[in-house]
């Protein structure tokens, strides 16, 4: 009887639910600005950017910068921001990672393209 009544008293634990992932979208960004990600999560989550990354794109938490950020289920926003250092060389880009429900997903795919480099070319005259 008295393991009957323990048992009965026990709660069990909530389920997770199957997480909903927000369509994945592809912006590009400028040298220095801020990317503001819109998105929705049906439950508790985790947004990250690739540690090999974190150079050109960080997520943005006040002054810090992070490589992840951890959010609540419902409507939330994310900032990603964006190195100042322009390049001439170089295309960056960065995937951000939605970890939800013990599985990931990429939920927005940033590219900051190179400079073009401007050379002005002089007409040399030559005198004897």
């Amino acid at each position: 009887m008295a393991a009957f009544v323990i048992s009965a008293c026990v709660e069990e634990a909530p389920q997770m639910g199957t997480p909903e992932f927000p369509e994945c979208v592809e912006v590009t960004v400028e040298s220095g600005e801020q990317f503001v990600l819109k998105f929705d999560a049906n439950l508790d989550c985790k947004v990250s950017v690739p540690e090999n990354t974190f150079q050109w794109f960080w997520i943005q938490d006040g002054t810090f910068k992070q490589l992840e950020k951890s959010f609540k289920s419902g409507s939330n926003e994310v900032v990603i921001g964006v190195s100042p250092v322009e390049e001439f060389d170089t295309n960056r880009s960065c995937e951000v990672t939605l970890v939800m429900g013990g599985q990931e997903q990429v939920i927005a795919r940033l590219v900051r393209f190179a400079k073009n480099a401007t050379h002005t070319v002089y007409a040399a005259k030559v005198e004897n």
